[in-house]
This record gives C-alpha cells, structure tokens and sequence, in this order.
C-alpha cells in the first residue's frame, strides 16, 4: 500500500499511525496502530475523533492486515469489531461496507486499492463541503461552532471548520466563536487548527453562547453532523441541540455541513451513550449524565450543505434529502 498522509493520519512505510488528540495542543504525539485491538481502544479512549476519521482509519486498517496476511475470516470478524467500536459514525459504517463488498471481490489488491481510495475521495470531498459553506458566508462574519470538524477529523481538510477555512482563503476574514465541548475540550483543539490558518477566534464557556447572542455577537451557527435522517434531522455532538435552540430564538441561521454518505442509515442511530455512570465529588457519589450525541430537530435547521448541493428547510419538507438517499438525486 502506498504511502498517504494527513493532518492526523498517516501511512507510512507499511505501517498506520494516528495522531494522539487528546495530547494536543501540548505535543503531537503520534500512536502506533497495528491490530484492530489498537484502533478499538484508541477510538473508545477519543484519541481520535471525527466520524469520518474513524471511517478511513478502519479502512486503512483492514488493508493493512490484509497486506500482513490475514485472511477473509480474520477480515470480517476485524470489521465487526470496528463496526462496535462507534455506533454513531455513520461516515465509518459506510466505509466498513465498501471494505466488505471489496472483500468479497477475492482480490486482495481490491481491498488495498478501496482504502486508497476512501482515503482521495475524503479529501476532495472536504474540499467540495468546503467551496458549498463557504458561498454562504460573508465577510466578517461572527461564526458559532462546537467540537472540532477541521482536518483532525477527517483526511481532508474538515466539514464545518473546513467552511471557514475556506472563507479565510477567501479574504472573508471570519471571526469564530468555539464552543469548549466538554469534558473533551474539543474546542481546544479547533482553537490549534485555526490558530494554524490564521483565523481569528476566541473559546467560550459551553453554557455562555445564550448570553453571547443576547449581545449580537454571533451571526451564524454551523455545526457538523454524524449522521442526518431523510426528514432533516441531524445527528451532531452532544450540547449541538442547545445552540440550535438557542439560535431559534435569536433569529440568528443555523447550518450543517456534512458528506452526503451521512444520510446513509442515519435513521437507525440513535443517539448512543454510555450508561450514565458515578462519579466521586467532594460531597460525595452521584450520578453523571454524559451523553455522545444530540438528535436535532430538522425545523432548527437553516440550511444543510452537502459536496454536491446546499437544501434550505423547504426543499428539505418537500423530500430533497430522501430522494438523495434514494439515488435519485446526485
């Protein structure tokens, strides 16, 4: 397999390495990832994060055993574990079935030439996501966002932080607002990548985007999403439901910006999270509720953005997106 290499990801000399997230911004510290056990554990850990990431990590993965030897029943047994990892990554799902169906094919080059090409087709799709948002905003505008959706979440350069990236090279000069997005601080690491492009922006407290609105200080929401259902609704990280909610009621558009594969099987995923568990306090146990995932109501929504197209919320209620699922639009 031939060598490929992205912001978080990289195959190099026959062997798969991802950037350790929860290392950054202090170092860049880069993970050896050789069995399918390395992958589970690092995906579970949120060393790595972004559904499409995980989609092309898997597959990058499998190819890789393949060219180490193993054979089909190792294969699918090896995906059906990377398939339990994330029961949310719908981008993952959908390249885990493009490895099976190469598998099938009995070539083992097939397998290997697959990743590859999950791997170039990431990245122009993330440019395609990209120049669609990018249309949508205008110069010096104030953009809310949460969790990170730049290029440590894809092979590309992002989905909605690849939006303003975009912007930036357009001489739009966006300002962005990053939501912290505990208790993994996702906004931590937006704030290393855009600090990297030269985007001016500034983190805020998760519960404090109410009062940011209240002083018209932010301009448009754009979130990302996991997965989106034919009706509209959006599967996006954990507290997304809040600033849509919260963007209703200032009048201000709200965004999202994904693949078009997100639509593949989103109705099935609900939102997943783990049991709530205890956790030790000064004064005591109690019980802490940490959810994944928000389900966002298609009537919050503006406008989606996908590589191909944007749909505002009328031609999403007249069917657009389920016709899309369908194949019957591209």
């Amino acid at each position: 397999m031939k060598d490929l290499v992205a912001t978080s990801i990289k195959y190099e000399q026959g062997r798969l390495w991802l950037l350790d997230q929860r290392q950054l911004p202090q170092q860049q510290c880069w993970l050896a990832c050789d069995t399918v056990a390395n992958l589970v554990e690092m995906i579970q850990a949120a060393q790595i994060q972004g559904a499409s990431l995980l989609g092309v990590s898997a597959s990058l993965l499998l190819a890789h055993l393949a060219s180490q030897g193993a054979d089909r029943e190792q294969l699918v047994a090896a995906a059906e574990q990377l398939a339990h990892a994330n029961q949310t990554a719908v981008a993952m799902e959908h390249c885990l079935r493009r490895m099976l169906a190469a598998l099938e094919t009995g070539d083992r080059l097939q397998l290997i030439r697959t990743a590859e090409q999950i791997f170039a087709e990431d990245v122009q799709l993330c440019e395609q996501l990209a120049s669609q948002g990018a249309a949508l905003l205008h110069s010096g505008e104030r953009i809310l966002t949460q969790g990170h959706s730049g290029s440590l979440s894809c092979a590309g350069m992002g989905t909605a932080l690849a939006v303003v990236a975009r912007a930036q090279q357009q001489g739009k000069r966006p300002f962005v607002w990053l939501a912290e997005s505990r208790p993994l601080e996702q906004g931590q690491l937006s704030s290393w990548e855009l600090s990297q492009l030269g985007v001016e922006h500034g983190l805020l407290c998760d519960n404090l985007a109410a009062s940011l609105m209240q002083q018209g200080k932010v301009d448009k929401v754009l979130l990302a999403a996991e997965g989106i259902s034919r009706d509209g609704q959006v599967i996006s990280q954990a507290g997304a439901y809040a600033l849509v909610v919260l963007a209703r009621h200032h009048q201000l558009p709200c965004y999202v910006v994904a693949p078009s594969i997100s639509l593949e099987h989103a109705e099935a995923a609900e939102p997943w999270q783990p049991a709530t568990t205890p956790a030790t306090t000064q004064t005591g146990t109690v019980l802490r509720y940490q959810p994944l995932v928000d389900r966002l109501p298609a009537e919050l929504i503006s406008a989606w953005i996908f590589e191909h197209a944007v749909y505002d919320r009328q031609q999403v209620q007249q069917g657009c997106l389920a016709q899309i699922r369908d194949g019957r639009v591209r």
